[in-house]
């Protein structure tokens, strides 16, 4: 199972505690192996970047976050993922989105409320889209240790990533990823922020 780390209560971009095996209320987490806040970088409009989620025991999340730290100019979408019921390593059904919100003019964590219980030790997706390229915080560190399901046998999208991709023109987060096709890849990705609700 990837290792759990904390996010500083100032959300994304803040220090990592050392993993933890229980979440704790009122507190941000992203569950990715090797997981470390990185540098901020350009994200592409209109594709659904995503990363896998796996906490260790149920938890009911109340925010969802991504942290910009310098203006941009564009709109986003956060949201969570099923994995897919084939049991491949790939989103599936959508569980909970945001509202659309602007990044135009705030700087720092961006959250978003929710209102969504997961389940512990699956797998699950989180996303951003993105309405024009913005700067945000990234993730770095080792793989995620996660295996992205393939349909062939070539083992060509069997490897260990830490992103994931699908294009989606931004608006409303699409219902069912499941057949959609994939993107993989070992660069960084967005880092995405969870809080546990108290």
């Amino acid at each position: 199972m990837p290792s759990l780390n904390l996010v500083s209560a100032a959300a994304a971009g803040g220090g990592m505690s050392p993993p933890m095996s229980v979440p704790i209320a009122g507190r941000w987490y992203s569950s990715h192996n090797g997981l470390e806040p990185g540098a901020l970088a350009s994200r592409a409009a209109d594709h659904l970047h995503l990363m896998p989620v796996l906490f260790p025991c149920d938890v009911t999340l109340d925010r969802i976050s991504i942290d910009c730290s310098v203006t941009n100019s564009a709109n986003a979408r956060l949201g969570l993922y099923n994995n897919a019921s084939s049991g491949l390593s790939r989103p599936g059904t959508l569980l909970v989105e945001s509202a659309s919100f602007a990044i135009s003019t705030s700087t720092g964590a961006n959250d978003q409320t929710i209102d969504e219980t997961l389940s512990g030790g699956t797998l699950y997706w989180a996303c951003i889209c993105l309405d024009a390229a913005a700067t945000v915080r990234t993730y770095t560190g080792s793989d995620s240790g996660i295996s992205y399901g393939g349909t062939a046998g070539d083992g060509a999208l069997n490897t260990h990533a830490r992103r994931a991709e699908i294009d989606h023109t931004f608006a409303a987060l699409p219902a069912d990823n499941s057949a959609t096709a994939l993107t993989i890849a070992s660069g960084s990705n967005a880092l995405i922020t969870m809080r546990v609700a108290s």
